[in-house]
């Protein structure tokens, strides 16, 4: 080998090349068993090389798989049902139940509205004008500024019969590259966070089940991130986290699941395979937090958002907000939807899911959560049917209360109080009350939530 090494040096380069490859091509076909016992563990090497490679992947793609897994699961969990606590009934306590999402969900119908900054100043003074009106109620605030709304359209040419609405899903599918982001607005309990719920849940089951039937308009499916901006506000409050960027918030909440978690929804995030929602932009306790809560969100959004029209995978963003307390200001440029009132064939499908699961998932609850047989099912089908006749009868006779019906939260809130005393109450002030207290009790627990 020395020998053969030294004759080499001398040889010019070009020539050496040759001679050391024929060398080779000599020594690998001549016989020996030498020569084939080398071949042999190198060949071994080789596969055991490429054997742990191959295995060191699978181990970390099923590590990733298991932290994911656990996340979707979890975000399956805290959103495949909603629970009829904290109705407020004053003489008697109502139902408390949970029911799944699924058999209560309904689409609601949403108007595409032109930004604010093309709003006729007028219109903007008025609006201002009923924000800061202190003789009216909340409840009579959200109403006028619908109704304002409605003078705006109509202003534009635009009468309400012609005014061209979409379902809830559509929202989504509407999103492009170019436009990834839309804000849906509408009064207390017309379903907002139940939306945003809705479409995590939907995300989160095509994530972990490759033969779930996603909705067409939702697609292609996507990993959801669902945060409550009243949360992040909350750490923004404090001195030790107050210059908390909202992808830091991200991270310190998903590392209570798994400490692997952020690092791999921040790589998701980067390829543009998530659906981002957040809930409650008005849930913030002063403008300058409000300002510093709108600007973190539009670094992180122009942060993870497409750099070209034309890619094919794309981070989408849904957020949520109160008309009252709304300031669009950065988020001008977005698309924004104004949640419809339920009209009366909306009424009646809500009405047609609501009662009979209530009467399912009650009856459900007494027995210890044992599947019902066929003949309950179909008995307890026809009662909630039954109220819900009932209670379109009485939507039908009293116009006052038709139009509570028209809330999506207050059109529940009638159910159950009509099946826990049997009538709704005769005074509306009674009704009121009910409603009041619970629409109160829920806005104070809910800014306590956490979706992560």
């Amino acid at each position: 080998m020395i020998s053969f090494a030294a004759n080499l040096a001398v040889i010019p380069t070009k020539e050496a090349s040759n001679i050391l490859v024929l060398a080779i091509i000599r020594w690998l076909f001549l016989p020996g068993i030498h020569r084939g016992l080398t071949l042999g563990i190198l060949t071994l090497i080789i596969l055991i090389s490429v054997s742990a490679w191959i295995i060191t992947l699978l181990n970390a793609h099923r590590k990733d798989s298991e932290v994911f897994d656990l996340y979707i699961t979890s975000t399956i969990k805290q959103n495949e049902s909603v629970t009829t606590k904290g109705f407020y009934q004053k003489t008697q306590a109502l139902i408390s139940v949970n029911i799944p999402l699924d058999d209560i969900f309904i689409q609601l119908q949403a108007v595409c509205d032109r930004p604010l900054y093309d709003m006729p100043s007028e219109q903007q003074k008025l609006s201002e004008k009923l924000l800061f009106h202190s003789e009216l109620s909340e409840m009579e605030r959200e109403e006028r500024l619908q109704r304002q709304q409605m003078i705006w359209h109509s202003q534009l040419g635009r009468d309400l019969d012609d005014v061209q609405a979409v379902f809830s899903d559509a929202i989504v599918h509407y999103l492009s590259a170019e436009y990834p982001v839309a804000i849906i607005l509408g009064t207390p309990g017309s379903g907002k966070s139940t939306i945003l719920r809705w479409l995590a849940l939907q995300m989160a089951r095509a994530y972990l089940n490759e033969d779930y039937n996603l909705p067409e308009n939702l697609r292609p499916k996507q990993i959801p991130i669902l945060l409550r901006i009243s949360d992040y506000a909350k750490q923004l409050s404090k001195q030790e986290t107050e210059r908390q960027s909202l992808r830091d918030f991200l991270v310190q909440q998903t590392s209570r699941l798994h400490s692997e978690l952020p690092s791999k929804l921040l790589d998701e995030l980067k390829a543009g395979h998530c659906l981002v929602l957040l809930d409650g932009l008005d849930e913030v306790t002063s403008e300058s937090m409000q300002r510093r809560v709108n600007e973190s969100i539009s670094e992180f959004v122009s942060g993870y958002s497409a750099t070209s029209s034309i890619v094919q995978s794309f981070n989408r963003f849904v957020f949520t907000s109160r008309i009252t307390g709304y300031e669009a200001g950065s988020f001008a440029k977005y698309a924004h939807y104004t949640l419809w009132e339920l009209d009366n064939d909306k009424i009646e499908e809500f009405l047609t899911k609501w009662c009979p699961a209530i009467e399912r998932h009650q009856t459900m609850a007494v027995q210890g959560m044992k599947p019902l047989t066929p003949l309950q099912e179909s008995q307890l089908q026809t009662i909630g049917l039954e109220q819900k006749d009932d209670l379109l009868n009485i939507f039908d006779e009293s116009e006052s209360i038709n139009r509570l019906a028209t809330n999506p939260l207050m059109l529940s809130m009638l159910a159950l109080v009509q099946r826990s005393k049997g009538n709704l109450p005769q005074r509306r002030i009674a009704l009121y009350q009910i409603i009041t207290r619970t629409l109160l009790d829920s806005w104070n627990k809910e800014s306590g939530r956490n979706y992560i």
